[in-house]
This record gives structure tokens, C-alpha cells and sequence, in this order.
């Protein structure tokens, strides 16, 4: 929410992902190798 990208570990052939917790959508990101970058525009980040 902040910005921040993500390390984590997948085998998923899928390119991009969306971030969620139960229904609450909290991002958008592209998966690259074993991290997600963050693709929520700064104007739409938490502060």
C-alpha cells in the first residue's frame, strides 16, 4: 500500500496480479522473477 515492492516465491506462469485480503482489493502488480513491482500509480498510495 505504501509502494513497495514484494519478494516472494512462486511458480505461477501468470505476468501480472492482483493484490487482495478477503474482498478488499489493495493492488496491482507485475510479477518479475521473484519479486511483484508495484503497479499502483504514486497519486493512489497510502501516505
Amino acid at each position: 500500500m505504501t509502494g513497495e515492492d514484494l519478494q516472494i516465491e512462486t511458480n505461477s506462469n501468470k505476468k501480472y496480479i492482483v493484490i487482495k485480503n478477503k474482498d478488499d482489493l489493495l493492488g496491482v502488480g507485475k510479477i518479475q522473477g521473484t519479486f511483484i513491482k508495484n503497479y499502483v500509480p504514486k497519486e493512489r498510495r497510502a501516505r
